[in-house]
C-alpha cells in the first residue's frame, strides 16, 4: 500500500488506469467443488462503483449489480492455512442495502460466486464453487482489509470499467 500511495502520489500510476480502495463489508466462505478447499469471498464496497438498478417485472424485481473483482490472492484461515481468497466490489449503497435485507444480501453473495466461476473460467485457472455457503460473523474481510483495484478508465466519460451481473425476484 505505501508502494502505491507513492506512485500516486508522484503522479505515475498508469494512464488510462485509476486505484480503487474498497471499504470491508462481510466475508463468504465457500468451497471448491471436488476438492472441497476453502475458498473466501471479501464482498466490499466502493463509491467507484456503479450503483445498482432494478426495474419490476411479473415476477418481481430485476436487478442490475455492477460490481468489480479482484486477481485472487491467498490468506490465512484460523488455523493458519492458506486459502484462496477474492474481493468482489459493489457500489456502498449496494452494500448498504445488503445489511438490512438478507434476501438482497443473498443475492449479491450469489453474484459474487458467479462472477468468481465466470472469470476465472475465462482465465484459465477454472475456480468452481460448492453454492452452499456462509458468512462469517464478525468477519468483515479476511487478511483484515480488501486488496486496492485497479480499474481500466474509459477514456470518453471518465468512468471506471466495472463488470455487470444481473439479479433477479428479490423484493
Amino acid at each position: 500500500d505505501a508502494y502505491i500511495e507513492q506512485l500516486e502520489k508522484d503522479n505515475k500510476v498508469p494512464k488510462g488506469t485509476k486505484l480503487v480502495r474498497p471499504e470491508a463489508g462481510f466475508c463468504v466462505k465457500c468451497r471448491k467443488q471436488g476438492t472441497r478447499e476453502k475458498v473466501f469471498v471479501n464482498v466490499c464496497s466502493a463509491p467507484d462503483v456503479d450503483r445498482a438498478t432494478s426495474k419490476n417485472t411479473s415476477k418481481g424485481q430485476s436487478w442490475q449489480l455492477p460490481h468489480m473483482m479482484g486477481p485472487p490472492h491467498m490468506e490465512q484461515d484460523k488455523s493458519k492455512t492458506p486459502c484462496m481468497t477474492f474481493d468482489i466490489c459493489f457500489h456502498t449503497d449496494t452494500l448498504k442495502k445488503a445489511a438490512t435485507n438478507a434476501r438482497f444480501q443473498k443475492l449479491l453473495v450469489q453474484t459474487a460466486l458467479e462472477t468468481i466461476q465466470e472469470k476465472t473460467s475465462k482465465y484459465g485457472q477454472k475456480v468452481m464453487l460448492e453454492s452452499n455457503f456462509r458468512i462469517l460473523k464478525g468477519v468483515k474481510a479476511i487478511g483484515g482489509k480488501p486488496n486496492m483495484l485497479s480499474v481500466k478508465v474509459d477514456k470518453k466519460a471518465g468512468q471506471g470499467t466495472g463488470d455487470a451481473a444481473t439479479g433477479s425476484n428479490v423484493k
